[in-house]
């Protein structure tokens, strides 16, 4: 008869990446929880390496290894393993007993690619709830005679292979497993206890775990098969291993509560200290953070604590040159920017992976405006059609807009509007009114005066509506907006065709944040609180009035029992009975007391 507790070897999963990346690399100080990690594509090192995934098929940027860790994700993972060394990883297992051939020290291993029995695996984590030392497994205490006198009694031999600040740090991102994390299910089923763990989940869900442990205990839970082989696959239910490690959990409690008591804590040791950091740079927060709603509290071992300041979230001025965004320069005129506040700096390789940053008002370029004063830059010449004043871009390179000024007396000009470069060069006066136009180029300068255009009572009378029969847009109609937990989806109505709007802008909180030429438009980046928007349209006449408002509430996404990374997820279960091969589910469980 075979014991899979301790003779079934089994591919662990995910629940191999405490064991290969995250406990060595706290232990030895190169991760921390907040240490941030980079999900992106990554190719498998090798020949003919592969590209790492998510289960989510997408990539999640820098991330912490808290987050990484609870909700398992693989490429970033991978970032970590890379950080703390392959061959450093294998050398923690070994110190666990769990030797794996050299020619078999691969990375995809600390994705689940190696063989592990559940006594092992029971084993290992059982270090992390003992304060970093590791104890080897047994199946005897004590042997007697018939006269009670003891033949054999086993001997603990603990060996430290972490510290207690490490092991502490790594059962803290663990709890989170069960809180937020893929282990959500477990941890709604066990009620008020401290409890720590992993889900893990075999290529093609052959193979399906939960590793969970207390102060006291340890127990681990394998659900597979005997032969893996089927045409077509057999899989189980990749719920079955936490649904069976809380049910078992729970009769541990009703049958043997001294094995593990109700209310027992993991201990914080001394040499812990709490710090607040931005979850996207890993630094200690900023106000621009807190803007942001990026920043949280972090454990970290002492003297590991971030002590520079967050570069990510900066606050600056963003203008478009030729269709490309640039931080404006120092000198640019504020009317003359697209954005300004707090903004995020995405780095070239995270671009177009939809990522699910917390960005604060807009997302910064990293490159600055490469234009440069040519000093005071012409005048441009002015037209009068109709009701709107009109004019002709320079062609100057350093000019960033132009500045429209009103007179009523013929001698006080005063500015009345602000015209970015690329927008239409066009404004409609009042009858009356005299207007001229100056240039304003990259650091400020003003050009001289337009020449003057009047605007007087009968020309506007008689022939505006032959000049501009349309007039500015319509304000867009039917604006809706919902809240994804990555970003803020909106949509609307497209004007009349007779209005020929050529596109239109977007506004966040009074603020324009994009110009887009469709009815619909995604701002990125997840956020707390309430954000109100707004949409013009634009025809050659100008903008139109804003459209209704809509208010969308932020918060921070829910998270699923399904798992979210490449080798777990929370698919519906498969027959057990396939075709004309029968094959039988096997469970492999083991207790370890530590």
């Amino acid at each position: 008869m075979k014991n899979r507790a301790l003779d079934a070897i089994k591919q662990p999963g995910s629940s191999a990446k405490p064991l290969l990346a995250y406990g060595p690399g706290m232990a030895n100080g190169v991760l921390q929880p907040g240490t941030v990690l980079d999900d992106s594509p990554k190719t498998a090192k090798g020949p003919g390496g592969h590209t790492y995934n998510n289960y989510s098929r997408r990539f999640y940027g820098y991330v912490t290894a808290r987050e990484a860790l609870a909700k398992s994700h693989n490429v970033a993972t991978i970032d970590a393993f890379r950080k703390v060394g392959v061959k450093n990883g294998y050398q923690f297992i070994e110190q666990l007993n769990m030797s794996v051939p050299e020619d078999r020290h691969v990375e995809a291993g600390v994705l689940g690619a190696i063989e592990f029995t559940p006594e092992q695996i029971a084993a290992a984590y059982a270090t992390f709830g003992n304060e970093g030392k590791f104890n080897e497994s047994y199946l005897i205490s004590r042997i007697e005679d018939a006269d009670g006198n003891v033949v054999y009694e086993h001997e603990h031999k603990p060996k430290a292979v972490m510290s207690p600040q490490s092991a502490y740090l790594l059962t803290d991102v663990l709890r989170d497993v069960l809180r937020y994390g893929t282990g959500t299910l477990v941890g709604a089923r066990i009620g008020n206890y401290d409890v720590a763990g992993k889900t893990g989940t075999a290529q093609e869900s052959k193979d399906v775990w939960f590793v969970g442990y207390t102060p006291k205990i340890s127990l681990s839970v394998w659900v597979g098969y005997d032969y893996e082989k089927s045409t077509p696959t057999v899989r189980p239910n990749d719920r079955l291993a936490r649904i069976m490690w809380a049910n078992f959990f729970n009769t541990i409690q009703q049958t043997k509560p001294k094995l593990s008591p109700a209310g027992t804590q993991f201990k914080r040791p001394g040499g812990i200290v709490s710090a607040e950091i931005c979850s996207i740079s890993g630094k200690r927060a900023t106000e621009h953070c807190q803007h942001a709603g990026s920043v949280y509290t972090e454990l970290f071992q002492s003297g590991h604590a971030p002590k520079e300041a967050c570069d990510v979230h900066i606050e600056a001025r963003v203008v478009d040159y030729d269709g490309v965004r640039y931080i404006a320069n120092d000198k640019t005129p504020d009317d003359m920017v697209i954005n300004q506040g707090v903004g995020i700096r995405i780095p070239d390789h995270h671009k177009g992976l939809n990522l699910d940053y917390t960005s604060g008002d807009h997302n910064i370029p990293w490159e600055k405006d490469p234009r440069q004063s040519e000093g005071t830059p012409r005048a441009p010449e002015v037209t009068v059609n109709g009701k709107n004043v009109t004019w002709q871009h320079t062609g100057q390179k350093s000019v960033v807009g132009y500045r429209v000024y009103r007179s009523t007396d013929g001698n006080t000009f005063s500015r009345v509007a602000s015209i970015r470069l690329g927008e239409p060069y066009r404004y409609t006066g009042e009858a009356g009114a005299q207007y001229i136009v100056k240039a304003v180029d990259v650091v400020g300068l003003e050009s001289g005066k337009s020449n003057v255009a009047n605007l007087s009572k009968e020309q506007t009378a008689g022939e505006a509506e032959a000049a501009d029969p349309l007039g500015v847009p319509s304000p867009p109609q039917g604006l809706e907006a919902s809240y994804s937990g990555n970003g803020v989806n909106l949509a609307w109505q497209a004007n009349p065709a007779d209005e020929h709007v050529t596109h239109y802008r977007v506004y966040q909180d009074g603020r324009q944040i994009a110009e887009v030429k469709g009815t619909h438009y995604t701002h990125d980046g997840r956020f707390e609180g309430t954000r109100t928007y707004h949409v013009t349209a634009v025809n050659a006449s100008g903008p139109s009035e804003a459209s209704d408002t809509v208010n969308v509430q932020g918060h921070q996404p829910e998270p699923a029992d399904s798992p979210t990374n490449g080798n777990e997820g929370d698919k519906s279960s498969h027959g057990e009975n396939v075709g004309t091969n029968v094959w039988f589910r096997r469970l492999g469980i083991l207790l370890f007391t530590t």
